[in-house]
């Protein structure tokens, strides 16, 4: 499965060239941030879509050799993260198991629950994750691949 990573990718006119005045727009707008107060919790959502004609595992996988789909995230000073939120799995026929797995399909939402300390620093910070999965089509299993993640929270009074 192709991750793709979307960049965003300034250019500088220096002299020759650059159109006079002011620029096109006096503002910039950054990413979207999630805030949450002191002694607070957010639920932080991960999308995930799995293209079709493959699936990824369940978080408990039907065979033992089977990876689980498995988020880890890490709070950092002040936050604490509870366990992970993930969908129902649903069970389907594949061609390489004699039986029926429990996947994931299509459209996949994490959540991840943060709960921000009473005295926790003000001010953005970073969660980071990484995601694990093993993707199968009806024939194959890839080998288990990890993506990093991240969510930018903002601590408020």
């Amino acid at each position: 499965m192709k991750r793709l990573l979307a960049l965003g990718v300034g250019f500088l006119v220096l002299g020759l060239g650059a159109p006079p005045g002011p620029p096109s727009s006096p503002v910039v707008l950054t990413s979207p941030l999630v805030a949450v107060r002191r002694g607070g919790e957010v639920l932080l959502a991960l999308g995930v879509e799995v293209l079709d004609g493959w699936a990824i595992q369940a978080p408990v996988p039907t065979l033992p050799h089977l990876i689980p789909t498995s988020l880890e995230v890490e709070g950092g000073p002040g936050l604490a993260v509870g366990s992970v939120v993930y969908p129902e799995p649903v069970r389907k026929r594949m061609a390489f198991a004699r039986r029926e797995l429990a996947v994931l399909t299509g459209s996949v939402v994490l959540l991840v629950p943060v709960r921000a300390a009473p005295d926790a620093p003000l001010g953005p910070r970073t969660v980071r994750g990484t995601l694990t999965y093993q993707a199968c089509t009806d024939e194959f299993c890839r080998l288990p691949e990890e993506a990093g993640v991240f969510w930018e929270l903002l601590v408020v009074p």
